[in-house]
This record gives C-alpha cells, sequence and structure tokens, in this order.
C-alpha cells in the first residue's frame, strides 16, 4: 500500500510499499547533488536512486541466502525490515555483505617496501564536548570527533580506510570525513598548534571508514551521522511533524518520573557498514 501526503512548502510526502517514507519533491541541492554520475564500488550509476536500487537488489538476494544469515549475531528481524532500514551498500541492518567489496575498491595491498613511521601521539578527548555535531545525539562513552581528528591526521594518508571496530555513534565516521570537510578556521589552528609542537603539516583530506559495532542502535545512529542527505527535505518534514510531536508528547512530560529511564540492555544486535566520508570522487 503506499499514499501521498502534502508537506511543508507544497512538497509531497509518499509512502512507499515498503514502508519507506520519501519526499518526492527534492530541493534544488538535492537535484543537483544526484543529476550527475554516482560512483559507488567501481561501478557508476546514473543517479543515487539508481544505484540504491542496484544494491537493494543485491542485499535482498544474499538475505535469501541461509548461510548468511548464520552469520553470528545476525539481527532478528525479517528482509524488509532491514532492507527498509538499511541504504546499501553504505549501510546494512545487518552484517555488511558488501564489506570485501569496499575493502577490495577502496584499500591498497599492503607494500613492505614502503616506509612508514609515526612518532606516538597523544590528544585530549575532551576536545570537542561542546561542538554541535557531538551533541546532536547523546551516547554513553562517546568521545567527540574534534578529539579524533588530530590522530586520523597523524597516523594516516587521505584516502587511507580507517577502522572502527567498536564504532559506537560513529564519532570516527565523521572525524574521517571532517579531515577533508574541516572549515579554514579549524584548519588553521591546528597547523599552528602542530607547528608549536614540532610536528609537520597535517595532509589534509577525506578519509574513507569502515564503523562495526554490535549495537543496532549505535550503528543506525552513525549511519545518520556520516551518511549525505537532503538537509532541505528534512527541514520540510521536521516543520510539519514538529507541532504534532509537542502536542502528542505534552502528556507524556507530566507522566514521567526520575527513575523512568531506558534499559541499556534492551538494546542488542549486530550490525556493520562501510562509512562513506566524500559524497564520490
Amino acid at each position: 500500500m503506499s499514499g501521498k501526503g502534502k508537506a511543508a512548502k507544497g512538497g509531497e510526502l509518499f509512502i512507499e510499499a515498503s514502508g519507506r517514507l520519501r519526499l518526492i519533491e527534492k530541493s534544488a541541492e538535492q537535484q543537483a547533488l544526484e543529476k550527475g554520475k554516482v560512483e559507488c564500488l567501481g561501478l557508476t550509476f546514473d543517479s543515487e536512486d539508481e544505484r540504491r536500487v542496484y544494491f537493494t537488489g543485491k542485499l535482498r538476494e544474499k538475505l535469501a541466502d541461509p548461510e548468511f544469515r548464520k552469520t553470528p549475531g545476525f539481527p532478528i528481524g525479517t528482509d524488509e525490515d532491514i532492507i527498509r532500514m538499511s541504504d546499501p551498500p553504505w549501510y546494512t541492518a545487518c552484517p555488511n555483505p558488501f564489506l570485501d567489496d569496499f575493502v577490495r575498491c577502496y584499500g591498497k595491498p599492503f607494500d613492505p617496501a614502503e616506509a612508514y613511521a609515526r612518532d606516538p601521539f597523544a590528544v585530549d578527548t575532551s576536545v570537542g564536548k561542546t561542538d554541535a555535531l557531538y551533541k546532536a545525539h547523546s551516547y554513553h562513552t562517546k568521545v567527540p570527533h574534534l578529539a579524533i581528528v588530530p590522530s586520523i591526521l597523524h597516523y594516516t594518508e587521505p584516502g587511507d580506510i580507517v577502522l572502527d571496530g567498536f564504532a559506537g555513534s560513529g564519532m570516527t565516521g565523521v572525524a574521517a570525513q571532517w579531515c577533508g570537510a574541516a572549515p579554514a578556521e579549524y584548519r588553521k589552528q591546528l597547523e599552528a598548534q602542530w607547528q608549536k609542537d614540532g610536528r609537520g603539516k597535517p595532509k589534509w583530506g577525506a578519509r574513507r571508514a569502515i564503523l562495526n559495532d554490535l549495537g543496532p542502535a549505535a550503528t543506525f545512529i552513525a549511519a545518520n551521522y556520516t551518511l549525505p542527505f537532503d538537509v532541505d527535505a528534512f527541514a520540510m518534514a521536521a516543520q510539519r511533524i514538529s507541532p504534532r510531536s509537542r502536542r502528542n508528547s505534552a502528556g507524556c512530560t507530566r507522566r514521567c518520573t526520575p527513575t523512568a529511564r531506558p534499559r541499556a540492555d534492551q538494546l542488542h544486535g549486530v550490525e556493520s557498514f562501510p562509512a562513506r566520508t566524500a559524497r564520490r570522487n
């Protein structure tokens, strides 16, 4: 079943047969972004929608394989539930079957003849705890992306793959992207600090990241932190539902007590995904 509903600014919200909510009218910025060719895992597509359809089909084929579902920690859920949450190959709500392809396409073989040496590096992990990106979503043991950026710059080169096997809410993925998207003022401050410490100038440029975590909530948050999306479309949808949410939650806030907190042991499962830290090459 599908249907349409009016969104803010004359746009339309469309409920697809899969249950996915999609804005029919995309912003001018999003249309411009999706107009060009899209490169993904060595393949070229005419649009992001074409890429999504192709890899969703590949994920559906993989989910039909009984051996794949025997992967330790495989989530309990139907194929449609997993597909609805996923944006393959960048994010899958199950063990990511495209991981080998990601490494093969974007990684490079180890070359023992290539010199590599880095001095030990320490950084204050409290840096950036007031940053808006860090505060956008709370998560236990969360380290700010601004505290991770210097380490990535120190130990890696632009285009390298960074692995975080315990990614939590995905700050390593944000930091890997920040290495190529940091504003000029931040770059100036960091370069001045490195010069003061006797270090060379950092090599700016995005790194790619593989983010993995046992918590389904963690990888879902991480995916939404690192995958590009239509900001204007999000704003329109938020404006549409915000008044209704406030009305529906008014009674709840009066009934809540200080002891009514969510239980951490209710979050379980295993998911992994390669975070695309640059929109395209």
